[in-house]
């Protein structure tokens, strides 16, 4: 037996049924066989990408494969046409990344600010609690 046998992995039947309908015309049948070898095909390709991803990591003495391996790989694997829409598709990613980073730090200091306002309101509102209860003038003499 040989150490190097590719693991058995496929993506799920679903993602892949999903991906190969948005790539082809509506009259095209495909069927489970094919399916079932784009499965395997694919989970070949993600193997054989990350071995390759990997490989750059480590000559920069890394530990963690970064975006910039994959595109790295996907050159060397000579697979060229996959780095622009790899490079695009991160560059949104980034973008939505900030955008929904931003919204919630203005979330957060919105939420501050009206924790802060609810304080200060209560600390008045104790504070006229008080000056009502000073007020009322009962004094312990009295009540005897």
């Amino acid at each position: 037996m040989t150490d190097n046998k590719i693991p058995e992995f496929e993506p799920n039947l679903a993602c892949i049924s999903r991906i190969i309908k948005s790539a082809i015309p509506d009259n095209i049948q495909v069927t489970k066989d094919a399916r079932l070898a784009f499965a395997r095909a694919a989970g070949i390709f993600i193997f054989y990408l990350t071995h390759c991803s990997n490989d750059f990591s480590k000559e920069n003495k890394r530990q963690t494969i970064y975006a910039i391996d994959v595109i790295n790989a996907l050159k060397e694997l000579e697979f060229d046409e996959l780095v622009g829409p790899v490079e695009e598709f991160l560059e949104v990613f980034k973008r939505e990344t900030e955008s929904k980073k931003n919204s919630k730090e203005k979330k957060d200091n919105v939420d501050m600010e009206e924790e802060n306002e609810i304080h200060e309101i209560n600390k008045v509102n104790e504070d006229v609690m008080e000056y009502d209860d000073d007020d009322v003038g009962i004094v312990d003499d009295d009540i005897n």
